[in-house]
């Protein structure tokens, strides 16, 4: 199975305050900088992360996110988000002065859409049917990583090959091309050729 980690909670327990105070007595750059640094420092396995919506302020977070695991964005017209939502600065919202809920909304789904791996549209979905959507959308990108597509596999090992006959691996480079050409996984192949090829000519 897999844990689950609330990163709102784990940044007011690493600081010692709520969202809401921290955002009070540092403003809305120190708490983005405080939630990027937190964000980005995160470090589990098999694990479900869910973040505050600031999160996608901090770029260092977002790719140390894309980079353990699977970024899911589950999406709600701005209608929905208005219902679920109530007292902004009580919940810890990193909203500007002056700023309306429908502008922080706006300014957000870009970079929502820049960083997600997966996009479900949530709207009308009961939950267990989102979690199944989800399980299944994260299920396939795992698959694809994992296999990888044949013809990239044959352009690399043919471009290493010439390499090879043209004498410009090591002798390192040449038993990596060796390996990948016995492995019976595609995932190794591409590997060990791409080893080779950045490493050892």
């Amino acid at each position: 199975g897999y844990s689950f980690l609330d990163s709102d909670l784990l940044i007011q327990e690493k600081d010692g305050r709520l969202l809401s105070e921290i955002i009070s007595q540092e403003g809305l750059d120190g708490f983005n900088k405080i939630e990027n640094k937190i964000n980005a420092s995160i470090d589990v396995s098999r694990s479900v992360i869910a973040t505050g919506g600031s999160v996608i302020y901090g770029k260092e977070a977002m790719e140390h996110f894309k980079k353990i695991g699977i970024v899911v964005y589950i999406r709600l017209p701005y209608e929905e988000i208005a219902k679920r939502l109530s007292d902004l600065t009580q919940r810890g919202v990193s909203i500007k002065e002056g700023q309306t809920l429908l502008d922080l909304y706006n300014e957000r789904i870009p970079l929502y859409e820049k960083y997600a791996d997966v996009i479900v549209d949530e709207n009308g979905m009961a939950i267990p049917e989102t979690a199944l959507y989800i399980k299944e959308k994260c299920n396939d990108m795992i698959t694809s990583r994992d296999n990888p597509n044949i013809k990239e596999i044959i352009k690399l090992q043919k471009s290493a090959k010439q390499r090879r006959d043209a004498g410009l691996f090591t002798v390192e480079g040449v038993r990596l091309c060796r390996d990948a050409a016995l492995s019976g996984s595609k995932i190794n192949k591409l590997v060990y050729t791409k080893q080779a090829m950045e490493k050892y000519s």
